[in-house]
């Protein structure tokens, strides 16, 4: 009967490879020399894991690296009865009427040229690839230009000075303007009217110019350049017309605005104003 050492050695021999013509203790020496022999398989695993984490690291940097190249925003933004110029990084200028905000992505710009947009603004765009205006009521589209935008409350307004101006509500309707046009939201449609677009940025230097627009916007804008509250108590549909420059009484143009119309202002006791019928 085989010692337990002489069976060990018979049932590992084929799994070394080791030749029976050898004595015991040369078998029993290389069969030690093997288990105690480095894993060299186990050393390349460990090197493949560690170049899979280099790469997995590398793109995690880079996906990180691109989305904040992708989704980075400056935004700019007035209050009521402030004015303010924003470059763009293509050298695009936009005048900022009060209560007005824009945001745009600087290093994605050479990009897409697009930046949201709600307010008053004064758009003055450099030629390059199409340059959009996105606000809630409609989106305004050029290649080089300059227009002005009304968006407000449900109001949305565009006026081309030169250039070509593409006007799009987010139903689908859209509409090209060419200088002196305007494209105008009502019931829902666009309606474009010939006009002098240059009144449209009278607001740049301070002055009202109004053409059959209801009180109701009338006063809002009155309200917005003088940072001020005020609430009509009267037919918010009757339409005004006139133009007058921005004084540093409010009362004064409150006046000039009421008179013709019939109405009247009341000075609350909060500093407020509520305009009423005579």
């Amino acid at each position: 009967m085989k010692n337990d050492n002489s069976e060990r050695i018979e049932k590992l021999s084929n799994l070394l490879e080791v030749e029976y013509s050898r004595s015991k203790e040369d078998i029993w020496s290389a069969m030690e020399d093997k288990l105690s022999a480095p894993k060299k398989e186990e050393k390349k695993v460990i090197q493949l894991n560690l170049r899979n984490w280099t790469v997995a690291a590398s793109i995690i940097i880079l996906l990180g690296i691109g989305s904040f190249i992708r989704f980075y925003h400056e935004n700019y933004s007035t209050i009521a009865g402030e004015q303010y110029r924003v470059e763009l990084p293509d050298g695009s200028m936009v005048d900022l009427n009060g209560q007005s905000s824009l945001q745009f992505h600087p290093y994605w710009w050479k990009i897409n040229r697009s930046l949201n947009f709600e307010g008053e603004g004064y758009f003055e765009v450099k030629k390059g690839k199409s340059f959009s205006v996105v606000s809630t009521n409609g989106t305004t589209t050029v290649l080089g230009t300059s227009f002005n935008i009304y968006s407000r409350d449900a109001n949305y307004e565009v006026n081309c000075l030169t250039g070509k101006v593409k006007v799009k509500l987010p139903g689908g309707a859209q509409t090209v303007i060419t200088p002196n046009q305007q494209a105008k939201l009502v019931n829902n449609q666009l309606e474009v009217t010939e006009t002098n677009a240059a009144h449209s940025t009278e607001w740049k230097d301070n002055e009202f110019y109004f053409t059959r627009e209801t009180i109701k916007r009338v006063f809002r804008e009155i309200e917005i350049a003088y940072n001020a509250k005020i609430s009509v108590e009267a037919d918010e549909t009757t339409f005004y017309s006139g133009n007058f420059k921005k004084t540093e009484n409010i009362e004064d143009v409150l006046t000039i605005v009421c008179n013709p119309l019939n109405l009247k202002f009341v000075k609350l006791e909060t500093g407020a104003y509520v305009i009423k019928s005579n």
